[in-house]
């Protein structure tokens, strides 16, 4: 157990280096960094949607059919892979108000 926590923790410590070595130090990690260097639009955040509660369905399904039966299981994991594709993908593609795809990616 003690391995896998440390396998996780450094999983976690290469993301944190990685991203500090593209983009360097931030301004709110800088003592004589101004207010202004850290205005502008935050990101995308996404407007509620029924997809968690589809993959929550689809686990609980999945967990019944171990008690009851192999059929039921199967029928939970599909809800669940559909659930979890329409989370994952539900905001591919999307476009800005200004109709340009965001800075980045290419809004296919």
């Amino acid at each position: 157990m003690l391995i896998v926590a440390c396998l996780m923790a450094a999983v976690v410590a290469f993301f944190l280096a990685v991203q500090y070595r593209r983009r360097g130090r931030r301004a709110q990690d800088r003592r004589d960094a101004e207010v202004v260097e850290t205005a502008g639009p935050l990101d995308f955040f996404p407007p509620s949607g029924p997809w968690p509660i589809v993959v929550a369905a689809g686990g609980t399904v999945v967990a019944l059919g171990v008690v009851f039966g192999a059929w039921l299981a199967l029928l939970g994991v599909g809800v669940l892979a559909f659930g979890v594709f329409e989370l994952v993908f539900e905001h591919v593609g999307r476009y800005d108000d200004s109709g340009e795809p965001p800075a980045g990616r290419s809004g296919g």
